[in-house]
Parts: structure tokens; sequence; C-alpha cells
């Protein structure tokens, strides 16, 4: 399965190649999702009480926090991702407690979203989303 991966990476370099305008608006959907996020993050952090980071440091951790909680040692990155932010916020000067318990509500934000988005599929007349996101998963 992982062979197809790189294959499929080409195939969407190739069929976006010549869509510079599709290419821009992913990649300003993706740098407004990213700055979401961080301010998200941020906001968590605020309500736990952290004072020590500034909004750069934000900046700095969320991202590298979040790609180390990808890695594949435990289910969902749950336990990598919290040493990650435990680690970053104390490497920084803020509490690693801040940084474990920012890292558990923004994962309970995200499941919390999550499921609210599967009920609306499941909404009486989203069986047509609900289809095509099945043929989504599939391809």
């Amino acid at each position: 399965p992982s062979g197809s991966r790189p294959r499929r990476l080409v195939d969407a370099a190739t069929a976006y190649s010549g869509r510079p305008a599709v290419l821009g608006a992913a990649l300003g959907l993706s740098l407004v999702n990213a700055a979401v996020v961080t301010l998200g993050v941020l906001a968590l952090g605020r309500a736990f009480g952290d004072r020590a980071l500034s909004v750069g440091a934000y900046c700095a951790v969320v991202p590298v926090a979040n790609i180390v909680s990808t890695l594949p040692v435990a289910p969902g990155g749950w336990g990598i991702g919290e040493a990650a932010y435990g680690f970053l916020f104390e490497l920084l000067g803020a509490s690693a407690a801040v940084g474990v318990a920012v890292s558990l509500a923004f994962r309970a934000c995200q499941t919390v979203l999550g499921l609210a988005g599967g009920l609306w599929l499941f909404a009486p007349g989203r069986r047509g989303e609900l289809e095509r996101a099945r043929r989504l998963v599939r391809e």
C-alpha cells in the first residue's frame, strides 16, 4: 500500500500542474487552516493560564508539535503529541503541564467537531454526501 502513495502524489502533481488557480486556492486555504489552528491552540493556552509564550512562540510550537504527533507511534498520535507539546512548552519557558493540557484540549475539540460533522452526514437528506465521502475514502 505504501508504494502507491508516491505514485498518487506524482499523479496529483501532474493533474494540478496546469491549474495554478486551484493550487493557489489550496495553498491559501492551507495557510488559513494553519492560522486558525494556531490561534485556537493559543486561546487554549491562555485559557489554561499560559502567559510565558508569545504569539510567535505558538506559531513555532503548534506546527512542530502537530507534525510530531503524526508519527506512527501510538493510535491517533495520542501520547506522542502530548509529549511534544509538553516538551516544547517547557523548552520555551512555559509549564510542561500546560502544554499537555493544551494538547489534550485541542484533541478533544477536534474529536467533538469531527463527531458533529459525522452526525451531520447521517442527518436526513445527507445520504448523497455520505456516499461521496465513502467513494473518496476508497480512492
